[in-house]
């Protein structure tokens, strides 16, 4: 996971996810699988909505967060935050 903080300003761009998923492959690469679009409770008191979808608020983050699995099948939805496809085998 790679979190861009300069992106974590409460502005919503649906062409940039504030965070990016990528799975490590047995050589060392890296592979997408999706994005997460993230904004702070103190930024956005109702969570936002973006492809017809309105973010989970993740008590964790203490932000609303809304998960896209572009490049990596999901069977619990394209924007579900489980993925049981995402292979952990080489994740540190």
């Amino acid at each position: 996971m790679f979190v861009n903080p300069a992106r974590i300003d409460g502005v919503i761009d649906p062409a940039r996810p504030e965070i990016l998923y990528y799975e490590p492959q047995s050589d060392g690469t890296l592979r997408l699988m999706g994005g997460e679009y993230f904004c702070p409770v103190e930024a956005c008191q109702t969570p936002p909505t973006l492809f017809n979808q309105t973010f989970r608020f993740e008590e964790d983050t203490n932000g609303h967060a809304l998960h896209v699995w572009a490049w990596l099948s999901n069977p619990n939805g394209l924007t579900n935050p489980a993925n049981p496809n995402v292979d952990t085998t080489y994740c540190p």
